[in-house]
């Protein structure tokens, strides 16, 4: 049985790219149960969840389906967070996510290659958004008014990204926000982790949910795009 919009409209788009073209490799967790339990880590994710930090599965809010993950981050040098590798690093592709802010605002994406290794480029949302470097300099920002960002609410993420075109856009709640053509940084995605807080602040929490890391042959990622945003709705 399907619990989730975001599960249903992710089959249908693969049922519909399937006539076109295959869906190479795909990374779907909406966090309903089965297999995940509310109050319990994350299933078949890589869990941190250090001291004074919370890591769980809620059912307090969803952006889709009645389940999301909970972080929250009280200590002053570690923050908690999930990470999920695909297996293999795609050179292009798509990463959507719902994010909802609950206290404060630092929440960042890290991307891998598959396997770990050197961190590609982050995306950052701290009263802003952002793409960042490995070395933590941004590359790109759009202030939240801006970008169609939502504080108080949730909003969808896309990232698309592209390393042969060297280009990679972020867009918030179907707005394109911002994009970078950097040709010094490797856009491929084959790990992503998600990290609420950071080691020199307190009081960071927020939920994540509707997590996909797809990627459809040539051609068949601007069929996507119009369902996943036009189609998903919250329940």
């Amino acid at each position: 049985m399907l619990h989730s919009n975001h599960t249903k409209i992710l089959l249908l788009a693969g049922m519909v790219l399937g006539a076109v073209a295959p869906i190479q490799a795909a990374i779907i967790d909406s966090f309903e149960n089965p297999p995940h339990t509310v109050g319990a880590n994350p299933s078949g994710w890589g869990n941190n969840e250090p001291a004074s930090t919370i890591l769980e599965i809620s059912d307090t809010t969803a952006y889709d389906g009645t389940q999301s993950v909970y972080m929250e981050d009280n200590s002053s040098t570690q923050n908690p967070s999930i990470t999920r590798d695909n297996g293999s690093t795609l050179q292009s592709g798509s990463l959507t996510f719902a994010y909802r802010p609950n206290s404060g605002d630092s929440f960042r994406i890290d991307l891998f290659a598959s396997g770990g290794g050197t961190k590609h480029y982050d995306i950052l949302f701290s009263g802003q958004v952002g793409i960042r470097n490995p070395g933590g300099a941004f590359i790109a920002t759009e202030t939240y008014a801006n970008a169609g960002f939502n504080a108080a609410a949730w909003n969808l993420i896309k990232l698309a990204f592209n390393e042969d075109d060297d280009t990679a856009s972020i867009w918030v709640n179907g707005n394109l926000a911002l994009t970078s053509s950097l040709a010094s940084i490797d856009w491929s995605v084959g790990r992503v982790g998600f990290h609420m807080g950071y080691s020199s602040v307190t009081g960071r929490s927020g939920y994540v949910d509707a997590v996909a890391l797809i990627v459809p042959e040539p051609g068949s990622m601007a069929l996507l795009a119009p369902l996943v945003f036009a189609c998903i709705r919250r329940r």
